[in-house]
């Protein structure tokens, strides 16, 4: 069995809504997600795609790696928490939007992007960028299908003076019955759709004019870059293509 394996089997168990361990391994610490008996879908494959798309799309993203050990899909994903150093390690101290909103769990469905702006505006160093950061996450999440974007999942390093954001994480597209769709935080105002267009409405919350924000949407969107790229049609026979064609246009046309 190698180190990995022991290090898993024998890590620190913590909690959450999914089985994980905390491991250390080569100076870096890591969090080990495991799949549950209960997925219907590979939920680990799938935040490791979305995290690595995440790192693609330009957004300051925690590092993942995924791999098999004795059977068991596992996501690494380093902590960023933790600095070694000359005598052992370092703890960096993070609040969570939860926490910095001034609520709790039983409060927590008030939680909004518009007033985790108002604090990044008011005490955060590099408001600006770190509310770019924000918003350009908000984006991502909506069109990758994460909806558990909840105020737990958003943090930030506190220096003593000043907090910036830290590195995302926990991005993963979650299963959905139907079309419909809301995030986990409030967006603007008292809504939360998981829609573009409220994210555009919403840009002046974020500090952006809505060409940037437009801007950033489409840069998320990959479409006819990584995906959609029209290359990837070529030298399909005509009836094939066609019937891809029609499927993207179908997608494009939806409401």
């Amino acid at each position: 069995m190698s180190e990995l394996d022991l290090a898993l089997y024998h890590g620190s168990a913590i909690g959450g809504a999914r089985p994980k361990v905390l491991i250390e391994d080569s100076n870096k610490k890591y969090i080990a997600k495991f799949s549950s008996s209960n997925d219907t879908y590979s939920v680990i494959k799938a935040e490791f795609i979305a995290m690595r798309l995440a790192d693609i799309c330009g957004i300051n993203v925690a590092k993942v790696e995924q791999l098999k050990v004795s059977g068991k899909e596992i996501l690494l994903v380093e902590r960023f928490d933790r600095k070694k150093v000359k005598d052992g390690w370092e703890r960096k101290i993070i609040h969570s939007a939860l926490t910095l909103l001034e609520l709790d769990e039983n409060n927590a469905r008030y939680a909004s992007y518009q007033d985790l702006c108002e604090i990044i505006r008011g005490r955060f160093s590099k408001a600006t960028i770190n509310l770019k950061e924000l918003y350009t996450r908000l984006v991502f999440n909506i069109i990758v299908g994460n909806n558990d974007d909840h105020a737990r999942n958003h943090a930030a390093f506190w220096d003593g003076r000043t907090l910036n954001l830290t590195p995302a994480y926990d991005i993963c597209p979650q299963v959905r019955t139907g079309n419909i769709s809301n995030q986990g935080m409030l967006i603007k105002g008292e809504h939360k759709q998981s829609k573009i267009s409220l994210c555009l409405n919403a840009a002046g919350v974020f500090m952006l004019s809505e060409s940037v924000a437009f801007k950033i949407i489409e840069k998320t969107l990959f479409k006819e870059r990584q995906f959609l790229n029209p290359y990837i049609f070529e030298d399909l026979d005509e009836k094939k293509s066609k019937i891809l064609l029609k499927l993207v246009k179908d997608f494009e046309s939806q409401p």
